[in-house]
């Protein structure tokens, strides 16, 4: 990788199962784009790798192609449409093309990985790619099936999305700071940042007009299966895993709890101290709230760093807390 801006970007959610597909699938895109556009033009892809995410200064590198690269190829599966990681570099790309003058460029391509039993987002709906100068097999399977089949017609694919890239190329998009794209609201999955602002303001109004309609939810408690030595079986198990590794690992877990616990606010005291008092705070801040959506934060975040024995721990025990969660 270079210095210049990485001609596109394959934005995809991580998945041990077919994490090698993806590669693969990145590497022939991009030999085609450097076949057709050459080497002193940019044909650079940036691939999110999780040895990318977990070394140091992960933001910046992220945020930095994020932010600089011209296209934003995007693998749709139903862990894509959930994930905050995935949502927010939608967001970023989609912000850099409405800012584009005079008019908004092709700067997003959504292609369907895997089939999908998710509803699409109002974005994704709007954009899905699926033209025929990709192959007329595409229009009635997935990507990842194109790729393991015939190869005749996956190279066609390939090269079609490729000529699509480059004949789209010429309308040119402003830059994003990187700390900002490595941070930016996600699009979707989530409520957005105006949406979530607009509810809290009807329920305001609401509450004003009738005040019984303020009335404050019942407090709550885990199962009675989920007591103090699963809460320390709990601490224990997001100690030893990948959280521990360094603190960069950590903030990118804690700042994916944030997201995954939306409109919920984490105290600011989960973010001090040493790490087991850390993780301390925010099981126990957890266990105070009206549902177990924090909680349940804990393994969604952990799940995206990749699968290893504490997680399949920490999902088992917040699932066995969440399940019996309950009005006390």
């Amino acid at each position: 990788m270079t210095d210049r801006p990485p001609f596109f970007f394959t934005s995809y959610a991580e998945r041990p199962a077919d994490n090698p597909l993806v590669e693969a699938f990145h590497a022939r895109l991009q030999r085609e784009v450097e076949i057709k556009r050459g080497r002193t033009a940019t044909h650079e892809g940036f691939l999110n790798v999780g040895s990318i995410r977990l070394g140091q200064g992960w933001r910046r590198t992220i945020g930095s192609a994020l932010g600089r690269a011209r296209f934003l190829v995007v693998l749709l599966t139903d862990d894509y449409l959930s994930s905050p990681w995935c949502a927010r570099e939608w967001a970023v790309m989609k912000e850099r093309t409405r800012q584009a003058l005079p008019a908004e460029p092709v700067s997003i391509l959504p292609l369907f990985w895997t089939r999908l039993t998710r509803e699409l987002p109002d974005d994704v709906a709007e954009l899905q790619l699926r033209m025929a100068t990709l192959g007329a097999a595409y229009t009635e399977t997935c990507l990842v099936d194109l790729m393991r089949g015939d190869a005749q017609t996956y190279e066609k694919f390939v090269i079609g999305l490729t000529d699509h890239m480059i004949q789209s190329a010429g309308g040119e998009l402003p830059e994003m700071d990187a700390d900002l794209a490595a941070s930016y609201p996600p699009a979707f999955g989530l409520r957005a940042p105006e949406e979530e602002g607009r509810r809290e303001e009807g329920a305001r109004e609401a509450a004003e007009a009738d005040p019984a309609t303020a009335a404050p939810a019942p407090p709550v408690a885990p199962s009675p299966a989920f007591g103090a030595g699963e809460k320390a079986a709990l601490v224990d198990a997001l100690v030893r895993s990948p959280i521990s590794s360094t603190r960069d690992t950590y903030d990118v877990w804690l700042d994916s709890v944030r997201l995954h616990s939306e409109p919920i606010q984490l105290a600011p005291s989960t973010d001090s101290g040493t790490l087991r008092n850390r993780v301390l705070a925010l099981v126990n801040f957890a266990m105070k709230q009206g549902l177990p959506t924090v909680m349940l934060a804990f393994a969604a975040a952990l799940e995206e760093l990749g699968a290893d024995q504490a997680t399949t721990e920490v999902r088992r025990l917040v699932d066995l807390a969440a399940a019996g969660w309950r009005p006390r």
